[in-house]
């Protein structure tokens, strides 16, 4: 009886992903037989837990975050493309991120069940976070929801407002706590021309503009939450754009706090002689993974040569749809969902309601 009840208190704790690690320092070889028996695998490596195309397409069915009038939110799961691609990446694919055991399931691929459950004919993706992010995509029915959604993205360009909202979980806490930028990024090549990394600067010449050789970036950030002894930031980031891996680049070289699990910029920065320096872009230590503290990876329970499972830590948190119909503007949020909820709660962030209450969305009207 006492066994039994031992083991539950162990699993209970295991599956709320909240163990108490001065507890885990002192099992028992009792205790360690119940782990090893029940085979605990870590929550990085359950990130694409799908059995079946069917299972992942009740998973994304599951996690409709709004739905009205043909037009459709869902918080899309991390790994997930939003249609086969016909690109064949040359570099390393570990550069941007791993997924054990991840499936090559689309959202695409499951629009035709997704629209047929909820009673429509047809559902097309509009707009979506890429492969390696989580959070809110927006699908639509029929053309008219597809022009409405457009056309809002478009109004929001129009009066300079940022209708998108990341989460981002950073490897250490950055150097600024808020702050609005106006920027711009460009490719700067090696001296023999062979090799070009992008790189973020203050200045530009309206030349450049024209020519398209930049892209601008116009970016709001402020810390939500410091982990457990300041280790780690839960940082909320607005931006203009997402290409070029914009939240990426920014956090490692502007905030000098690459994000968790971001093996593509995130050795962009160094310590060196106790201060946190930029490195040469093309430098060969760019190709290493990111320098992680050994009490970030203990609370994370991994070791340094596991380091690799850690998924790339970046959220669409949430959209705002100025005047998508009738003159009522619209904003769809997603609540986390694996692998970043186990992480903030591992890395005991506060100010997110979900991780303590439920895991339902937000949405709110405003006329």
């Amino acid at each position: 009886m006492q066994n039994a009840t031992l083991k539950s208190r162990i699993l209970r704790s295991l599956c709320n992903c909240m163990i108490d690690k001065q507890f885990n320092r002192h099992f028992g070889d009792n205790v360690k037989n119940i782990l090893e028996k029940e085979k605990i695998i870590h929550p990085y490596r359950k990130l694409h837990p799908w059995k079946s195309h069917e299972s992942f397409s009740k998973y994304l069915l599951k996690n409709i975050l709004y739905n009205k009038d043909g037009l459709v939110a869902i918080n899309k799961p991390y790994g997930i493309s939003s249609k086969t691609s016909i690109i064949i990446n040359k570099r390393n694919p570990d550069i941007y991120a791993t997924v054990p055991n991840g499936v090559d399931y689309t959202l695409d691929s499951s629009m035709e069940f997704i629209a047929k459950e909820l009673g429509y004919s047809k559902l097309v993706i509009v707009k979506t976070p890429e492969k390696y992010m989580s959070g809110v995509t927006l699908l639509a029915a029929n053309d008219t929801v597809q022009k409405a959604i457009n056309c809002s993205y478009i109004k929001s360009i129009g009066e300079n407002t940022l209708n998108k909202t990341y989460w981002i979980v950073t490897v250490r806490v950055p150097n600024e706590i808020k702050g609005h930028k106006r920027l711009c990024m460009k490719k700067q090549f090696n001296s023999s021309g062979s090799q070009s990394k992008i790189l973020i600067e203050e200045k530009w010449s309206e030349n450049a503009k024209k020519k398209r050789k930049i892209k601008l970036l116009n970016i709001q950030f402020k810390i939500i939450s410091n982990s457990t002894n300041n280790l780690s930031s839960l940082i909320e980031v607005k931006a203009s754009t997402i290409k070029w891996h914009a939240l990426r680049l920014f956090a490692s070289t502007r905030l000098y706090a690459p994000i968790l699990g971001d093996n593509l910029y995130g050795s962009r920065i160094h310590k060196v002689a106790g201060e946190w320096l930029l490195v040469n872009p093309f430098a060969k230590v760019n190709n290493y993974l990111p320098a992680i503290s050994s009490e970030l990876l203990e609370i994370l329970y991994l070791k340094k040569a596991k380091q690799e499972l850690i998924p790339c830590h970046i959220h669409a948190r949430s959209v705002f749809l100025p005047n998508i119909s009738k003159n009522e503007s619209l904003t769809i949020e997603a609540p986390l969902i694996p692998p970043l909820d186990w992480t903030c709660r591992q890395l005991q962030f506060k100010n997110i309601p979900e991780l303590e209450e439920s895991t339902e969305c937000n949405v709110s009207l405003q006329s």
